[in-house]
């Protein structure tokens, strides 16, 4: 560790007596927009006596690349057991350099190997939760012991990542090409390469103007070549609204065919009650006729010829008189009302679910102002109600 490459280092005795660094690093002469990512380093497992050197040493290696910042880690069992991850999962092992607020982290262990120690490293790219490279190197019993120089070639050849590549191709030419949300290109043809892409998810996005956007997300591993076909569905486009319209149709259906349903349930009940005053009627005139004197006076031969015409009723009969009359009047109207709730339900239905659709082609120029219409036309009175109807052209 040289004054050129630490501004200060800070050292404590680890629990076994090994030597840890803690590495806390500012300045080394490096503008602030140099910096590269940030990467945490979290103390190796392993032998006491060798364990520490090798983390140390690890640190300094990762300062040297002078591409990339060293933030302070823990200890490898410290961070595994306070996030319980006992089997070093990429999602658990994430939250730990999260912690950290580190973009990179990297952690690894030392076994004895012969008369020396296997030092292996992984490093994870933290927003991604993935583990972009796996790197392993043995150390000579003289390395172990002055490890910098061949823990620098393993941090290099840990931080060379291999890029992967994506290559989009499309049923669609010259599509756009969004990852994560920014925009990577445009397609000349159809076939787009994306390059140099970090191991990790990533969410591709293929997208032209009057298509569907084709929208996936994609896992790659380090140095990959993956290959996507896309096939891009055009958008269904209205025609002249004929969307809208058939719906509005649709909904006019149900709406005139439940109401012509519900007022032909309701002209049951008040033609029954119409049935009995009828009955009613005639049992009054019949008694009337019955009970009177021989020969009948002017005013029963009346009513028994006019029944509810009649000038003068007695009271009884002028009663039911009275309300067949209103409920004569109300189930005409109600007839009347049903019948064009029916007509507009089978108007409805033949637009919303029969009628073809509209064609792209322009009328020709004598029947362009043509257009059918239907005619429906109803009157009601107290003798009854009547409806008609017909198209006009």
């Amino acid at each position: 560790m040289t004054a050129e490459l630490l501004k200060y280092v800070r050292v404590r005795l680890s629990a076994g007596g090994g030597i840890a660094a803690l590495l806390v690093v500012s300045g080394l002469g490096v503008p602030g927009s140099a910096w590269g990512d940030r990467i945490a380093v979290l103390d190796l497992e392993g032998p006491p006596a060798v364990a520490p050197r090798i983390s140390a040493a690890l640190g300094v290696a990762i300062m040297r690349t002078r591409a990339h910042k060293l933030i302070p880690g823990k200890p490898l069992d410290e961070a595994k057991l306070v996030f319980g991850c006992m089997n070093e999962e990429p999602d658990c092992m994430a939250a730990v350099g999260k912690s950290l607020r580190a973009d990179k982290l990297i952690w690894g262990k030392v076994k004895p190997k012969g008369t020396g120690y296997r030092v292996r490293l992984k490093l994870l790219e933290v927003g991604a939760k993935a583990v972009q490279a796996t790197r392993a190197r043995t150390l000579s019993a003289e390395e172990s012991k002055a490890p910098t120089t061949a823990v620098e070639r393993l941090v290099r050849a840990l931080l060379a990542i291999k890029k992967a590549t994506i290559k989009i191709i499309s049923t669609v030419k010259d599509v756009e090409v969004r990852v994560g949300g920014r925009r990577a290109g445009e397609a000349t043809g159809r076939v787009f390469v994306l390059r140099d892409m970090r191991p990790g998810k990533h969410e591709i996005e293929v997208n032209r103007e009057g298509y569907l956007t084709w929208r996936r997300d994609v896992v790659v591993q380090e140095g990959s070549h993956l290959e996507l076909m896309v096939d891009l569905q055009p958008v269904a486009k209205p025609l002249d609204g004929s969307s809208h319209s058939r719906t509005a149709w649709e909904t006019t259906f149900w709406i005139s065919a439940l109401a012509a349903l519900g007022i032909g349930v309701g002209l049951i009940p008040n033609g029954l009650r119409i049935g009995e005053l009828e009955d009613s009627k005639e049992e009054q005139i019949q008694r009337i006729v019955d009970e009177g004197p021989e020969p009948l006076t002017a005013q029963q031969r009346e009513i028994a010829d006019k029944g509810c015409d009649a000038s003068e009723l007695p009271n009884g009969l002028q009663s039911i008189c009275d309300e067949g009359r209103g409920r004569a009047i109300a189930q005409n109207v109600l007839i009347g009302v049903s019948a064009a709730l029916a007509v507009l339900a089978g108007v409805s239905f033949y637009e919303a679910f029969l009628a073809s659709e509209p064609s792209d082609e322009r009328p020709d120029a004598d029947v362009a102002g043509g257009q059918v219409r239907w005619r429906v036309a109803g009157g009601v009175s107290p003798r009854g109600a009547s409806i008609t109807a017909g198209l006009q052209f």
